[in-house]
């Protein structure tokens, strides 16, 4: 099979994949997914940017594809996908910086920019407060740690992954 078609619909798999897991979560533990406290399991997906680069738009564009099937707003639908670009790309270049054969920064990367951007979104856009700082800080920790669980628990699936030449 020709390469461009391989990767083609890897990438087409993998958005599928992240857009089917993002609404199903949120219609079976409604919240889970799109608020302060969010664990979305979808998001275990990412290890696959540290693996191949084809998986950065895909999960870029399953992040927006599932944000406007949930009808999060048009705030959320730019927002939201420019989180997980710069989570996937910075999890790619951090990749080589490893603790004991872990890119422990790639991990941490999407908790880092899901935190300050979807934090940031919620206090500006989505909640209302008097006190936008504080708000932003509470939400801002809020994602930081719902994601980094999320991470955490995708490392399992990175060393599953992470030698097997049909991902790369």
């Amino acid at each position: 099979m020709n390469t461009k078609v391989k990767k083609l619909t890897f990438a087409a798999l993998l958005a599928a994949l992240y857009v089917t897991l993002t609404v199903a979560q949120q219609m079976l533990l409604p919240g889970t997914a799109n608020s302060m406290i969010q664990f979305r399991v979808s998001e275990c997906l990412c290890v696959f940017a540290l693996i191949n680069p084809v998986s950065i738009p895909a999960l870029t564009i399953g992040c927006f594809v599932a944000n406007l099937i949930m009808g999060l707003g048009t705030v959320d639908l730019i927002l939201g996908p420019i989180a997980t670009l710069l989570s996937l790309v910075f999890m790619r270049l951090l990749s080589n910086v490893k603790i004991k054969s872990l890119p422990v920064l790639s991990f941490i990367s999407p908790a880092f920019f899901n935190g300050l951007i979807v934090g940031a979104e919620l206090a500006f856009f989505i909640l209302k407060s008097d006190n936008v700082f504080s708000l932003f800080l509470i939400s801002a920790g809020l994602v930081f740690i719902g994601e980094g669980a999320v991470m955490v628990c995708s490392v399992p699936l990175y060393f599953a992954i992470k030698d097997k030449k049909i991902f790369k």
